[in-house]
């Protein structure tokens, strides 16, 4: 039994202190137990790292943080509450301290899936769809990501040969001339159809480096049910996917990198297609 106590945050303590890391597997959780709490009113403090599921117990940034929320809590003179969020910025290796979550000033940049695997925040030109097969009996593999790191196989990761199957589409810009900080919310959509009703979509934003190695920041993932969403008359769905966000600078000389498919096995429990 899964239960939502969120409905319990007006009668949470008036300090909060959250913490999770962008590979986290509580990550879109707890950025919706911080949500509730700052709308019931509660002053919380949100630390993101670049950490995997239970990692940050062990950093020593963490335990300073919560030591001095611990002191301010405590009312500890000289005790300083920091503010509301900080968080780890990949790509540069900095903290950041910002006033919410998301960042009140953020702006969205739309980027669009082209022929030939581009991607672009220019329009796409009219083509012909892009195709992949998804066999259930050799389902796509997880590569790294937001899960339990039993085996050392949680957080950022090369996704290169992960990249060449078959079953994964690629979309990647140009080498960047400048510096690009996306700090937010990170969505997707993707106009999808499958010969069943019953399939997964699965999207990634990775940064590919000048060398080669395509390394995955967030993702995200959708079942897909009969007429959930509704399809067309030419019998493609519009899926809207959350990769929840990131805090990273993609350095001039990389490339941005979105892979499209329908499975991330054993993280995701393989679709065999049939309900």
């Amino acid at each position: 039994m899964c239960l939502d106590r969120r409905r319990n945050a007006p009668r949470m303590p008036e300090l909060v202190h959250l913490a999770t890391g962008w590979y986290d597997v509580c990550l879109a959780s707890t950025l919706a137990d911080y949500q509730a709490l700052r709308q019931a009113g509660k002053t919380v403090r949100l630390v993101i790292g670049p950490w995997y599921h239970g990692r940050g117990a062990v950093d020593k940034a963490y335990g300073a943080d919560v030591d001095g929320w611990l002191h301010a809590a405590a009312g500890r003179a000289g005790a300083d509450r920091g503010a509301h969020v900080r968080l780890h910025v990949g790509g540069v290796n900095e903290w950041r301290d910002l006033p919410d979550w998301p960042p009140p000033d953020y702006v969205s940049t739309v980027f669009h899936l082209h022929p030939g695997g581009a991607l672009s925040v220019e329009p796409a030109p009219a083509s012909s769809p892009d195709r992949f097969r998804y066999d259930p009996a050799q389902p796509t593999p997880a590569v790294g990501g937001a899960v339990e790191n039993f085996d050392g196989t949680a957080g950022a990761k090369d996704n290169r040969r992960l990249e060449q199957r078959s079953d994964v589409l690629s979309y990647t810009t140009e080498v960047l001339v400048e510096d690009l900080e996306v700090i937010g919310p990170v969505t997707a959509t993707v106009i999808f159809r499958s010969s069943l009703e019953h399939s997964d979509v699965f999207a990634r934003l990775c940064d590919v480096h000048p060398d080669g190695r395509s390394v995955n920041l967030c993702d995200g993932a959708r079942r897909l049910r009969p007429g959930q969403p509704t399809a067309a008359p030419d019998g493609t769905r519009a899926i809207e996917l959350d990769l929840v966000g990131i805090a990273h600078v993609f350095r001039a000389g990389h490339r941005i990198r979105l892979q499209v498919s329908s499975g991330a096995h054993p993280r995701l429990v393989r679709n065999t297609g049939t309900g």
